[in-house]
Order: structure tokens, then sequence, then C-alpha cells
């Protein structure tokens, strides 16, 4: 759902033909700052999420079940900044490459496609949230390769339901006019609001819901496991232990295994907490940041009377770089929540640098 910034207006009554022509709009300087921000902030997003591909790819052992989660966002994430960053840039300093019909079909694939899928995989996430608190016997047992099945059938289903749309709209297309915005299709309405709604509006209306109930529930457990008291196996064994240390020594493997134990649960325990803040945080930031552009673009694809409402497509351009902001706080959240990966990361950069002052 990326905005064309360089053709926002109001909805002229072209031809059937083309696409539906704005005009230029009215806060150009506004337009122009969020232009250059989202522009950084494509710029740093690209770097963080480099590094944190490449951190995965040098520590395989950083993948777990959940972190391939992860690890997909971030993979959908860098393939939309490699392809739509560039796109809406050169869009913005030659508009009339978008009269192009093959630049304005890639540029309407890459706006309806990438944002889709990273809403997709964040629901994704979050499902992943529900499945460790509501089922956690088979979350343990839950693989690698699953989460990897899950991304790719999300976007085959993804797929499957856009492509139809696609390529019916460029086949109908035949001409586009200077100014034209070439991310609305103009075919099959009521299909396309089924795949915007099945696409991007569910996946969104489950993060917006299922945010505070998850987090209610997360914090909930946490201070009943808090509150807890210890366990009476390890109460029972370090008492025997305390009574009958020089009169039965056999006990002392038994006792170094219940503390194994104790010691992995406990390590169980704050890596699901902290999986679990680190997916509060982040639909928290996806909330924030996405709820802008849904309201704003939703009214210039659906209202009848968009054009009536002041100032729609330049706060729609502040909410594009709003996203775009979205995919730098990301790459921060990890690195907060993940100790290993933010080592790695650092050590990667040390390792660059040092590389360069070599080379010097």
């Amino acid at each position: 759902m990326v905005s064309n910034l360089s053709s926002n207006g109001n909805l002229s009554n072209s031809s059937i033909e083309n696409i539906p022509h704005y005009d230029l709009m009215q806060l150009r300087s506004f337009v122009t700052f969020n232009l250059y921000v989202a522009a950084l902030t494509v710029v740093l997003s690209f770097i963080f999420n480099f590094y944190i591909i490449l951190a995965f790819v040098r520590r395989p052992r950083l993948i777990t079940s959940f972190t391939i989660q992860i690890l997909n966002f971030v993979v959908i994430e860098f393939v939309m900044l490699l392809i739509e960053g560039p796109l809406n840039i050169v869009a913005f300093l030659n508009p009339r490459l978008l009269t192009l019909k093959p630049f304005c079909a890639i540029y309407k694939f890459g706006a309806w496609t990438f944002p889709s899928l990273a809403l997709l995989q964040q629901m994704a996430i979050g499902l992943d949230r529900w499945l460790a608190l509501l089922a956690p016997v088979w979350y343990r047992q839950k693989t690698i390769a699953f989460g990897v099945k899950v991304t790719v059938g999300l976007c085959g289903a993804y797929l499957l339901l856009y492509l139809p749309l696609f390529i019916a709209d460029v086949i109908h297309t035949k001409t586009v006019t200077v100014g034209a915005r070439c991310d609305i299709h103009r075919v099959f309405v009521s299909y396309q609001i089924v795949v915007r709604m099945i696409t991007y509006y569910l996946p969104l209306f489950f993060t917006y819901v299922s945010y505070p109930i998850l987090l209610g529930m997360i914090r909930c457990r946490q201070r009943r496991i808090a509150s807890s008291p210890s366990t009476r196996t390890d109460k029972t064994s370090m008492l025997g232990t305390g009574k009958r240390a020089d009169a039965d020594a056999d006990l002392e493997p038994s006792v170094t295994a219940v503390k194994a134990q104790a010691l992995k649960k406990a390590v169980d325990r704050a890596n699901a907490r902290r999986s679990g803040n680190l997916s509060m945080w982040m639909m928290l930031v996806q909330i924030v940041c996405s709820a802008p552009l849904t309201v704003t673009y939703t009214l210039i694809q659906y209202h009848p009377n968009e054009a009536q409402i002041p100032y729609l497509h330049d706060f729609n351009s502040f909410s594009v770089m709003l996203t775009s902001l979205n995919m730098v706080v990301d790459p921060l959240i990890y690195w907060t929540f993940f100790r290993d990966l933010r080592e790695e990361t650092i050590r990667l950069t040390r390792c660059r640098c040092f590389f360069i002052l070599n080379e010097r």
C-alpha cells in the first residue's frame, strides 16, 4: 500500500482506459520533506536489515522455531526496500516514467504486494505467540521447517488471490496519463475489495484486536509465574541433600540433573518472555505506523467524495513516511531483545570497518 508521492490530488473524470489522474498536492514543501525523510529511512532500513540477514546466515544457531518467523519478515522487508524504495524515488524525480505501461505495472504490483505480505507475516508472528500461549506442549515441538512453510503458504495464497486482478488490470489499461496514480486498479472492483479485505485489512484487524488481548494474557501469566513459589521438587531435593549428604552420595547426580532441568526451564521462560515482548513491541509499532496510511489510502481509494477532504493526499505522503520509519524501528527492536543477534551484528560491523581500514 505504498502511495505515489509524485501524483496525488483530486480524482478526475478520466476515461475508463486511463488510470485516475490526480492534481498536484497543495503542501509541496511538506511532501518534499516527507520524501527526503522517507529516502533516509529507506537507506537505513536497507543497511539494518542486510546486517540482520547476514548475522542469521553467519550464525545459523540463531535460527529457531520462533526467530525463523522474524527472519522471514526481515527478508520480505528487505526485498520490499530493494524494489519499492528506488521505484518511489525515481517516480518522484521523474513522474513521466509512470506513463510507461511496464514501469507502471511493476510499480502497482509492488505497491500492493509487499505491504500485504509484510502484514500477513506480521499476522503469522502474532499467531505464533497465540500458539505459544494456548498450546505450549505442541509449540515446544514446532520445527523451523514449519515456520518456513507458513510463510511460503501465505505468499502463495496472496499471489493466488491477487494475480488474476493484476493481470486483468494490466490488460485493461491501455494508456497512462502524466500524473496518474499507478497504485489503483480499475477492474473487478468487487473482487478488488475481496482481495484487499483478505490480504490487507484482515491481518491488520488481527493485529489491532489481538495485540491488547494477547498483551494482557501474557502479562497475567508472567505475574502468576513470578508470584508462584519454587517447585516442590527443588525444595525437597535440597532438603534431602542437606540431611543425607554424607550418608548417600548417590543423590548428587540426581540433584545435578534437577538443577540442570530447573536451569533449562528458567532459560526457556526467559526466551519466551523475550519473544513475547519482541512480538508485542513489533505489533505496537506496526499499529502506530500503519494506521495513518490505512485511513488515508482507504479514503483516497474508496471514499466517493475524497476530493473534498482537505490535505488528504498531503497527509497520505506523511503516512508513507511513517511506514518507512517503521522499517527502521523493527531492526532496533530485534537487537534490543536478542543479545546474540546484536553481538553478531556488532562483530560483523567491526570486521567490515577493520577491512576497510586495512584497504586504506
